[in-house]
């Protein structure tokens, strides 16, 4: 049980960082909203959260490619994110989750052919 809890108030302190990023990212913080994006992506990926190392994947790279125009090297990076949160949301069944990145990617795919 205290695995459990422990394991629990990690999740919880990794989602809180996911939303700090992107309260900040919103606010125009990208320093900060990026390190906290960065803790979030570590926290998940150590204690193996596929799911939420994903959404936090998702978040990242929706705030990268938001301010970045095509061809930037952060936008780049916003896109690869986005392509491997697709791959996990498909790989573990998250058909919600693997229909709204979908939707974000078909959006910034037609946005890069008209560029």
């Amino acid at each position: 049980m205290e695995e459990a809890e422990r394991y629990e108030l990690t999740r919880m302190l990794a989602r809180s960082y996911r939303l700090l990023g992107r309260i900040l990212a919103v606010c125009g913080e990208y320093t900060q909203a990026n390190a906290y994006f960065d803790r979030a992506l570590q926290i998940f990926r150590e204690c193996e959260f596929r799911l939420d190392y994903a959404r936090a994947l998702h978040g990242y790279g929706v705030t990268l490619i938001e301010r970045r125009a095509p061809g930037d090297v952060q936008f780049g990076k916003g896109l690869a994110y986005l392509h491997q949160a697709r791959d996990i949301f498909a790989d573990c069944h998250a058909n919600i989750d693997l229909e709204w990145v979908e939707h974000v990617l078909a959006n910034y795919r037609s946005e890069t052919v008209r560029a």
